[in-house]
């Protein structure tokens, strides 16, 4: 939704900025949940990938 609305608007620097704020926040969590999972969870596989697949 953010990227379509971002490209609809391109004009428009406050959703380039939300769309950013987006992007930062869920990349945030995702590393802080898997950071989490890694250490309460001894057994959690080690080169599970938590943003992209296979990659990161």
């Amino acid at each position: 939704m953010y990227t379509c609305l971002t490209i609809l608007l391109w004009y428009n620097i406050t959703w380039f900025f939300v769309f950013a704020w987006v992007i930062i926040n869920q990349v945030e969590t995702i590393l802080l949940s898997h950071w989490w999972y890694k250490k309460t969870f001894r057994d959690f596989p080690a080169q599970r990938r938590a943003l992209i697949p296979y990659l990161y």
